[in-house]
């Protein structure tokens, strides 16, 4: 599927791009997402609702963590980003992240959308 939005040019940008990073960099990021997912379930659980301070926490660690990802995976080539926005703008997130709790990503969608820009 990602072959599918990126050119050949922007795959091998992406790989060299995983190189710099290198593998504890991306190890990092990844445990941090974990982690996040983890406390966002735990909120979901406690039927925290998504404009509770709680919430709006983890939703700002979640705007944050996101901007931090993207960043580093696009390594700030506007080409690639905007592929990564088409692959999230025409693909559910679950063809995406099959292996993620896709309630998770609507609690933090509804909780972001009440975030001030």
């Amino acid at each position: 599927m990602v072959e599918s939005y990126y050119t050949p040019e922007q795959l091998e940008a992406l790989a060299r791009r995983r190189e710099e990073l290198g593998e504890e960099t991306i190890r990092e990021v990844e445990q941090a997402w974990q982690a996040l997912f983890a406390e966002v379930k735990a909120a979901i659980d406690c039927g925290t609702a998504a404009d509770a301070p709680a919430a709006q926490s983890l939703a700002r660690r979640w705007r944050e963590l996101s901007q931090r990802t993207v960043s580093g995976f696009t390594g700030g080539d506007p080409a690639i980003k905007a592929s990564l926005d088409r692959l999230y703008a025409e693909q559910p997130v679950q063809n995406i992240h099959p292996s993620f709790d896709h309630g998770v990503f609507a609690f933090m969608s509804e909780a972001c959308k009440l975030l001030p820009d």
